[in-house]
C-alpha cells in the first residue's frame, strides 16, 4: 500500500479529529446532512455542494474521507491514530463510511449517465392495480399502471431489444 502522507491518521483526516472532539454527534449530523442532499431533486448533481457542506461540518472533504476508508487505511495496523481520540471514533467513522460510500460511488454513473436504469420495481395501488416503477440513475422515475397483457408486451419488447 502506498502511504503518500505517511502513517499518521491525522495526515489523512485533517481536522476531523478536532471536529469530533468538539461534537461527538458529528457523524449523526453528517448523516442527516447527507440524507437531506439525497432528497434534493437535483441529486446527484448537487454533490459538489454536499462536499462543501461536509468540509465545513467535518473539517475534511468527502473524497478524502472516502479515499482513506476505501484504501483500507482505517484497518491498517501501520496507521497511527491520535492517542487522545475517543474510543468510539473508529466505529462511528467506519459505520458512517459504510453508509455513504456506496451511494457516493454510484453518483459517478448517475451524474454522467443519468438516463441509465437504476431499478425496476412493482407494487399495487390502493385499488389493487399493478404498478411498475422504472427508476433512472438520477432518482427520477416513471410509474405505469399495467394489466397482464401489458406486462407480456413489455417482456416481448425487452426480449426483442436483447437481440
Amino acid at each position: 500500500m502506498a502511504y503518500e502522507n505517511g502513517y499518521q491518521a491525522e495526515s489523512y483526516l485533517g481536522d476531523l479529529f478536532d471536529q469530533y472532539k468538539n461534537d461527538r454527534l458529528i457523524f449523526v449530523k453528517a448523516q442527516q446532512l447527507f440524507t437531506s442532499y439525497l432528497s434534493r431533486p437535483d441529486w446527484p448533481h448537487c454533490l459538489d455542494d454536499l462536499d462543501s457542506s461536509f468540509t465545513e461540518l467535518l473539517g475534511i472533504n468527502l473524497w478524502s474521507l472516502i479515499l482513506f476508508y476505501e484504501r483500507g487505511y482505517e484497518q491498517d495496523e501501520l496507521i497511527k491514530w491520535p492517542e487522545s481520540l475517543p474510543k468510539e471514533f473508529k466505529s462511528e467513522f467506519s459505520s458512517f463510511c459504510r453508509a455513504i460510500i456506496p451511494i457516493c460511488n454510484q453518483y459517478a454513473v448517475a451524474r454522467t449517465q443519468p438516463l441509465k436504469l437504476s431499478n425496476i420495481s412493482q407494487s399495487l395501488d390502493g385499488k389493487g392495480e399493478r404498478i411498475i416503477r422504472f427508476v433512472r440513475m438520477d432518482g427520477r422515475y416513471l410509474d405505469i399502471q399495467v394489466e397482464p397483457h401489458d406486462i407480456d408486451e413489455i417482456i416481448n419488447t425487452l426480449n426483442n431489444l436483447g437481440g
